[in-house]
């Protein structure tokens, strides 16, 4: 399995995650904890696979923007951008109430 593949199980076993609190009694913490495990590896991916050898001050919001330079589009990036707002909301902010039909979506 490539690391590509291991992101995109993240992503595949997040959305599943989230898709079953549709049918359980939840809080936004239980949302922040698959975000959070999501958003981190995410960052990781983009800063050790995508662009090896990035300097530890890069940010995700920098990263990002870097992909314009791999060739990904800029709807692709505004998406990314979507989920590292997310995913620093979710970070950041443990207060701020999460959506979970917005998460999904995002996600």
């Amino acid at each position: 399995m490539t690391r590509g593949d291991e992101i995109l199980a993240t992503f595949a076993k997040a959305q599943a995650d989230l898709e079953y609190l549709r049918y359980e009694h939840y809080h936004d913490d239980d949302i922040r904890a698959i975000v959070e495990v999501v958003g981190s590896k995410v960052e990781r991916f983009f800063k050790t696979a995508v662009f090896p050898g990035s300097d530890v001050t890069d940010t995700f919001d920098r990263v990002i923007n870097r992909l314009k330079s791999a060739g990904l589009g800029k709807n692709t990036r505004d998406d990314l951008h979507g989920f590292r707002e997310l995913y620093n909301a979710s970070k950041h902010d443990p207060l701020q109430a999460l959506s979970l039909k917005a998460t999904i979506n995002t996600v």
